[in-house]
């Protein structure tokens, strides 16, 4: 089974989570490790500490062979770029949400791209491609054999047939 993994946030826990993403998923199957993430760590004010420590192809490199692309994001810019006014009458607890959902759904869309992009470079046809925040923290072994994905109710970033498409 061909897959594509895209780590799309912040990767503010890698160091805890890369060597079982590796053991449980990177390593189980013919895969390829996408990644698409802020030049910060984490950028977070409020209920988590602040921290400006940086992210950089350099860190990548735990990632070992499974990396096959990176995009690192300046997040300042990419903040103003794409910063989403919310129309007042929208009240809701946490008033930056929808701003941060419109953010991370180009984040999303980015990481296909760049997915897409590889796939046609190398003509590699994925079986399947899973999304992933890097701070997902895979305990046991992620058992994808004779698992039959129409009977299950989850959303694919792209099917194998929608790699093939134009955006």
């Amino acid at each position: 089974m061909k897959v594509a993994v895209l780590l799309c946030g912040h990767m503010r826990t890698y160091k805890k989570t890369f060597r079982l993403l590796i053991n449980n998923l990177l390593g189980l199957y013919d895969t390829d490790l996408f990644i698409i993430t802020y030049d910060r760590t984490e950028n977070i004010k409020g209920s988590r500490t602040f921290t400006s420590n940086r992210f950089s192809q350099k860190e990548a490199i735990v990632y070992g062979k499974f990396l096959k692309r990176i995009i690192i994001i300046d997040e300042n810019k990419f903040k103003k770029e794409h910063n989403l006014k919310v129309d007042d009458k929208f009240k809701f607890k946490f008033k930056n949400v929808i701003s941060r959902l419109y953010r991370m759904s180009i984040l999303i869309h980015k990481g296909g791209q760049m997915i897409r992009q590889y796939a046609n470079q190398h003509k590699i046809k994925y079986d399947l491609i899973i999304k992933l925040r890097p701070d997902i923290i895979l305990e046991k072994p992620l058992n994808m054999i004779n698992v039959d994905f129409t009977k299950i109710n989850f959303c694919l970033l792209y099917t194998s047939d929608a790699a093939d498409e134009e955006d």
